[in-house]
């Protein structure tokens, strides 16, 4: 029965430790922040790419309803703001620059600013001008050789077309003779 007391006076010990400490409860917002006191530099880099993430209308048509991909670029810590830069891409095998953009958040985790910086740069389009180029250069180039062959363009080594023979004449010289003496 001695132990049975002691358990139950060293539960109520316990007890009387757990009501010791004030309770704080804090209320938090739609993104798990709390509402009051100061959200770290890593509580600000997910709201950052958790409000991206939610608000795509922000890309235009292009990026609006494709799946995209977030990464922080840099995070900086100012007096009362940070400074987050997010790079995005399209998902999946995407070739190119992904696009860059800023965020302002306040300490308290407002987010104050929003802003573009870059959009992503897919590489295939390059490479796409690149062979229209060389097709038209292909295609002049064949069109220049056909006409060359056909003779419409001249010799080719440096010297003008011969010229038509122009027409012999056929004229009958006098020839002089002498007078007789008499």
């Amino acid at each position: 029965m001695a132990q049975a007391l002691r358990g139950v006076s060293r539960d109520t010990t316990m007890v009387d430790d757990r009501e010791e400490p004030e309770e704080k409860i804090e209320k938090f917002d739609e993104f798990g922040q709390a509402l009051e006191g100061y959200i770290s530099l890593e509580q600000a880099r997910v709201l950052a790419i958790q409000h991206a993430r939610d608000n795509r209308d922000f890309y235009g048509g292009r990026y609006r309803d494709r799946d995209l991909v977030w990464e922080v670029a840099s995070a900086d810590e100012g007096e009362d703001y940070y400074e987050i830069r997010l790079s995005y891409r399209p998902a999946g095998r995407f070739r190119g620059e992904p696009g860059l953009e800023q965020f302002t958040i306040d300490k308290t985790g407002s987010i104050e600013l929003r802003q573009i910086l870059d959009e992503p740069r897919a590489r295939r389009s390059i490479s796409m001008l690149v062979l229209a180029i060389v097709g038209v250069v292909v295609i002049a180039g064949a069109a220049g050789g056909v006409l060359f062959a056909s003779g419409a363009l001249g010799g080719g080594d440096g010297e003008s077309a011969p010229e038509a023979p122009a027409p012999e004449v056929l004229a009958s010289t006098p020839t002089v003779q002498p007078l007789a003496q008499a």
